[in-house]
């Protein structure tokens, strides 16, 4: 699958929108929350992902703030940035525990399926071509995928903060972030379809209402890091699996419960087995 040529049909090269620093945006009040709850549906999403020996790339890894998390969850991280001071930062963040690459999104110097899962965070709308960016993505993993973007179906959100116009225009960003494109989600869906392998599809999102209520209270934690199974948030993720998902790490519903009857179950086992053993010998004492 050849990389993107990063055209937009006119022969010239899109406009770039400037690549801001989410790192400070996360630290404001409103950024926080966007990122606790973005941070949420990631750790959902990769949940049925195997991790351990498992190599991952981040295109676009910014500052490496998700990258860390990844590298947390217990994948062997890589990152690719093409901003030089956000590559230094990632590099500096993540020291021996990443390899931090700096170069073009759209052509990476990679051989085909070099990696095991390939992630988007927060960079697709920031590309000059977030296809070509896709299309790279899609060469490079050879089991799953996961993409996350400003989701231009949300009615709030980011959706409202970076749309002016129709869906795909450029727009201000929250907090003076820069200019960013919003991406459809249905028009992902079917440029996935057609360009890359068969695969499933699991859909999912966050930050349901409207930005001003992106705060640190009752009422904005309950509506907005709550993880959606459909794209109807401001921030929408894609998971892609290549292979069928297995758990790596299994999380328990109910664990207390469940353990509480699998230690009756062992004890009465126990219990039993212990008694027909002790039978015999009493029965030979007397």
């Amino acid at each position: 699958m050849a990389g993107g040529t990063g055209k937009n049909g006119t022969g010239t090269e899109p406009a770039r929108p400037a690549r801001p620093n989410y790192s400070e945006w996360y630290l404001t009040p409103q950024g926080s929350v966007a990122l606790a709850a973005q941070q949420a549906l990631l750790r959902g999403l990769i949940a049925c992902w195997p991790r351990r020996g498992y190599r991952l790339l981040q295109i676009g890894c910014g500052a490496g703030i998700f990258l860390e998390i990844l590298w947390e969850a217990g994948f062997d991280v890589s990152g690719q940035e093409p901003d030089q001071e956000l590559a230094r930062r990632a590099a500096s963040r993540l020291g021996r525990r990443a390899e931090i690459s700096l170069g073009s999104q759209e052509h990476l110097p990679f051989d085909d399926q070099s990696f095991d899962y390939v992630v988007c965070l927060n960079n697709l709308e920031f590309a000059a071509d977030p296809w070509a960016v896709l299309r790279e993505a899609l060469r490079l993993a050879s089991r799953g995928l996961l993409l996350s973007f400003p989701n231009a179906a949300s009615l709030r959100g980011f959706g409202g903060l970076f749309r002016r116009g129709s869906a795909g225009d450029q727009g201000s960003g929250p907090a003076g972030l820069g200019r960013g494109k919003v991406l459809a989600p249905w028009k992902v869906w079917n440029f996935i379809r057609k360009e890359g392998p068969p695969s499933r599809l699991t859909w999912g999102s966050t930050l349901l209402g409207p930005a001003f209520s992106w705060r640190d209270n009752a009422l904005g934690r309950k509506l907005n890091c709550a993880s959606l199974p459909l794209p109807l948030g401001a921030c929408a993720m894609l998971r892609l699996d290549l292979h069928p998902a297995c758990a790596g790490t299994p999380l328990l519903l109910n664990g207390k419960k469940k353990a509480g009857a699998n230690t009756a179950l062992a004890n009465k086992s126990l219990l039993t087995r212990s008694g027909r053993a002790s039978g015999p010998r009493r029965d030979a004492a007397r």
